[in-house]
């Protein structure tokens, strides 16, 4: 049995403004969306590194 190799290359689209290939900086939530997670239960937030 042969075993396939895939080569993933990032690509940045050509129609992109900032024409960024890194990670992006996460969004801050709101005052509401904070009471929307905590009512339903989701209340862990994701920590930037």
């Amino acid at each position: 049995m042969r075993k396939h190799i895939y080569k993933i290359q990032w690509k940045i689209s050509e129609h992109r403004r900032d024409k960024r290939a890194g990670v992006i900086s996460p969004v801050q939530r709101s005052v509401y969306m904070k009471k929307l997670f905590d009512e339903a239960g989701w209340d862990h937030e994701q920590k930037a590194d």
